[in-house]
């Protein structure tokens, strides 16, 4: 559900190509709603059994490696494929698991290269600068360059 309330930003709010860049919706999503539910909805109340979100959800869905078990996969066997692969031109119908599991991916390593308070910063400006429009790659890549003060082209290029 979580993810599902994720599309209201990535893709509601910040629209992209589903069909060239169809990581910057779900992946981004994937990304948000993890978030999401290690910050919020994993939290238990001990006291009330009927308002603990771990009622409802399964042991797995609170791995933090969760999300990122479907590229690893992909990536282990030989089945990657680069981001910028258009969706219909998937191999193996890998798609949905680089566009959903890679992408969160290269957000959660960007987060870890730049550092919480910079990712973030780049984040709020990437969504403010492009809400109600149609960015792609090069315009996220941009904004988090702005925010940083490096350039992410070697980062970008290597997915």
């Amino acid at each position: 559900m979580a993810h599902e309330i994720g599309h209201q930003w990535f893709y509601g709010m910040v629209g992209n190509n589903e069909t060239q860049e169809a990581w910057l919706d779900e992946g981004f999503t994937n990304f948000i709603s993890t978030e999401v539910k290690s910050k919020s909805l994993m939290l238990t109340d001990t006291t009330n059994p009927y308002t603990g979100f771990d009622k409802i959800v399964y042991n797995w869905d609170n791995e933090p490696w969760r999300d990122l078990q479907g590229y690893y996969n992909l990536s282990e066997f030989g089945f990657d494929e680069p981001l910028s692969t258009y969706h219909d031109k998937f191999k193996n119908n890998s798609n949905s698991e680089i566009v959903y599991s890679k992408g969160e991916t290269v957000l959660r390593q960007l987060r870890y290269f730049l550092g919480d308070n910079v990712f973030w910063t780049g984040m709020k400006l990437y969504v403010t600068s492009w809400k109600f429009h149609h960015p792609t790659l090069r315009d996220f890549e941009l904004c988090m360059e702005n925010a940083s003060g490096v350039k992410l082209d070697d980062f970008f290029n290597n997915w």
